[in-house]
């Protein structure tokens, strides 16, 4: 089969994941764009959908190999927090103590690892 590619890593029932993996990526990517470029309500919608994006995954564990569904959820919470720091970013802190912006820079830092 020359499709197979595309659903032969799923279990049976969710031979259809890659659709919703592909909407995921296209909304992601494209879908915001419909929203003020640069907003805090971009980068919000944005992690809302990530947040949708990780109960399904953990809902429905959708790859044959248990240790790829975990993966592939932590991946989901790695973006989550990609856009969470991209919103904490976006708070000014210039009016912050020089102790204030280390900790945040620190904790930013740790977050990229969890």
């Amino acid at each position: 089969l020359r499709l197979a590619f595309l659903y032969r890593n799923y279990e049976p029932i969710c031979y259809d994941f890659e659709v919703f993996e592909t909407l995921r990526k296209l909304v992601l990517t494209g879908g915001l764009i419909f929203l003020k470029p640069g907003t805090g309500a971009q980068i919000i919608m944005a992690m809302l959908m990530c947040m949708a994006a990780m109960r399904v995954y953990a809902a429905k564990k959708p790859f044959i190999d248990p240790d790829i569904d975990t993966l592939s959820e932590a991946a989901q919470y790695q973006l989550y927090f990609v856009m969470f720091s991209a919103l904490a970013i976006r708070v000014n802190l210039d009016d912050e103590s020089l102790q204030d912006q280390k900790m945040f820079d620190w904790m930013m830092l740790i977050m990229q690892f969890l």
